[in-house]
């Protein structure tokens, strides 16, 4: 027979008086931080407790919005957006008023029409060459030339061009399409030339140059400017030849730059009036055709390969100076 003894019991009862005399331990989240306690939590209305956690934005960072989902935060945060917006919108509304009454009390300017700014200008664009008639390009130097000039415009050229021009062709100067009322020469009285507006002015050259319209010119521009192209491809060859071999002379140089310079000029107007025909505007058929006809002996006399520039009788080639100029630059003197 077993004697029960009350050891159990007395062992039970004081690990329960341990148990209640405990502390409790506060928990702990996930991130090893102390929860708060009850006391401590916000309360609602219906006795549900949150914690409103806020982010703090890290450096460099662009503005987002608060990961909270309650739709009490949200409206507060888009209001607040709301808010900022608007304020800009007033501050740049307020800018822009600002300048239409600033542009509105200005006083209207209407600027005069300075005439001889205007035809010096025309002058300067449309008459580069100044040394040429741009109807016959005979050079205006020459002695036997009588130079005579609009005077409406000023504009100078050949007597017998700009009369024949004026009386039996346009009435309109060739430049600048200005009416010529008289003619001016040294030593002359001014030429009145009667503007007779009921006649319609005859074809220069006596030929039917009414049919050719701007398509017609825009289709020999377009030649034109092809064959500009290969030709200056062909000198841009040579250049480099030129500057890999050293046994060019130097007038051989300049001849060379020479003609590149005056087939990019060539170009250069090519594109300017291929320009101006695509604008549809008022042309002129002789004027147009004799400048055509200048740019086509341009390029026709700059592509011909003339060797003899290389080697001709004022500028002779000596093969021994230049191998004398390299080897006094190779080894510093002369083989004599």
């Amino acid at each position: 027979m077993h004697i029960i003894t009350n050891t159990n019991k007395t062992n039970n009862s004081s690990s329960k008086s341990n148990t209640k005399n405990q502390v409790p331990q506060p928990k702990k989240n996930n991130y090893g931080e102390k929860q708060p306690s009850k006391q401590q939590q916000v309360k609602r209305n219906k006795g549900k407790s949150r914690q409103l956690i806020i982010h703090q934005p890290q450096p460099g960072a662009t503005h987002q919005q608060p990961d909270v989902e309650d739709p009490d935060i949200m409206e507060v945060v888009m209001a607040i957006d709301n808010a900022v917006i608007s304020k800009t919108k007033h501050k740049n509304r307020r800018k822009s008023n600002a300048k239409k009454e600033v542009a509105l009390a200005l006083p209207e300017v209407t600027p005069e029409l300075d005439v001889n700014r205007v035809t010096e200008l025309v002058t300067k664009i449309d008459h580069q060459d100044k040394d040429l008639c741009v109807i016959c390009h005979t050079d205006l130097t020459l002695e036997h030339v009588q130079l005579t000039h609009v005077k409406s415009c000023n504009h100078v050229f050949c007597y017998p061009c700009i009369k024949t021009w004026s009386t039996e062709y346009v009435p309109k100067c060739p430049l600048c399409k200005v009416p010529v009322t008289a003619l001016c020469r040294e030593g002359f009285e001014d030429e009145i030339i009667e503007n007779n507006k009921n006649e319609q002015p005859k074809s220069p050259r006596g030929g039917p140059l009414d049919c050719l319209d701007h398509a017609y010119f825009l289709r020999e521009i377009g030649i034109l400017l092809s064959e500009a192209k290969r030709v200056l491809c062909g000198l841009e060859r040579t250049n480099s030849s030129f500057n890999s071999n050293y046994k060019y002379n130097s007038r051989s140089k300049a001849a060379h730059q020479q003609r590149f310079s005056a087939l990019k000029e060539a170009e250069l107007t090519l594109t300017y009036m291929r320009g101006e025909m695509q604008s549809l505007g008022e042309i002129d058929p002789f004027f147009t055709l004799s400048q055509l006809y200048k740019i086509q002996e341009i390029i026709v006399h700059n592509s011909e390969n003339r060797e003899e520039e290389r080697y001709d009788e004022d500028d002779y080639y000596n093969d021994d100076y230049d191998d004398d100029i390299e080897l006094e630059r190779r080894y510093g003197y002369y083989d004599n």
